[in-house]
């Protein structure tokens, strides 16, 4: 059986969506920063066809998620984990593009027994680690010093107003509206977030990853230097690191067939 996008649904105030072949092999998809939990119909087409099951969730503030209290990327695991047991879900594979990267990492570190392979496409560093943080241009450097020295509410009202100029300016045929208005819910609370806790410590080890992972990562990406997904790549115990062509932060199709057989060859 296999499912549309558009079909969001909500528990334990976690707004998802399954969606490619329902029943089939289950990846959780971590989300940008600026989504929800709706898949690309692309990579939805393409798990359909491998017998997966993706699983979008909007993380805490984005879309229908309530807005829910954490002090590290690590408490991802203690909110979705009743989500994924009311769906069923044993053993599982994740899946992180751009700053989704953080919460897939996350439930390998925490939940090795179900984590079967971690994919990352596009996925950011660690941007409170310094040396990292010097490798971005100085508009972006100012922002993380913002993000790292300024309060949530700040940091929401930051990102609730720079969305809300996008939107404005935005052709009204771009594909990238859905998941602007997705992460306006709660007044920018989701983006806000996202960014506060990027600044700070992550709450896990790397070293803890057991399950194999995958990361691809354009080499003139415009948005995440190439380099610090270089430097994340070597806190992991087993990882392949790719490097593709081109300067574009959203994955390829190429990309995303080759992540998508990646965890279909560990289900």
């Amino acid at each position: 059986m296999t499912a549309d996008a558009d079909n969001p649904q909500v528990f334990a105030g976690l707004e998802y969506q399954r969606v490619g072949a329902v029943g089939g092999l289950p990846v959780v998809v971590h989300h940008g920063l600026v989504a929800g939990s709706a898949t690309a119909p692309r990579a939805t087409e393409a798990a359909a066809a491998r017998g997966i099951e993706l699983i979008g969730v909007a993380r805490p503030g984005y879309g229908s998620s309530a807005p829910a209290g954490m002090e590290s990327v690590a408490d991802w695991h203690r909110l979705v984990t009743p989500l994924l047991d009311e769906l069923g879900v044993g053993r599982y594979g994740v899946w992180g593009v751009s700053a989704g990267a953080p919460y897939s990492y996350a439930l390998a570190a925490l939940d090795p027994g179900r984590v079967t392979g971690v994919a990352i496409t596009s996925g950011i560093g660690l941007v409170n680690d310094p040396a990292v943080v010097a490798e971005y241009g100085e508009e972006s450097r100012r922002a993380f010093e913002f993000f790292r020295t300024s309060g949530l509410d700040a940091v929401r009202e930051f990102w609730n107003n720079s969305l809300k100029q996008s939107l404005e300016t935005a052709p009204a045929d771009s594909p990238f509206i859905p998941g602007v208005i997705a992460s306006l819910a709660n007044d920018g609370y989701g983006p806000g977030r996202e960014a506060w806790l990027q600044q700070r410590p992550w709450g896990f080890d790397f070293a803890a990853i057991v399950a194999p992972v995958r990361m691809w990562h354009a080499v003139d990406d415009d948005m995440v230097p190439f380099a610090t997904a270089q430097m994340i790549s070597r806190l992991v115990p087993d990882v392949v690191f790719e490097a593709v062509a081109g300067e574009s932060h959203i994955p390829t199709d190429a990309t995303v067939v080759a992540a998508l057989e990646f965890l279909r060859s560990r289900g």
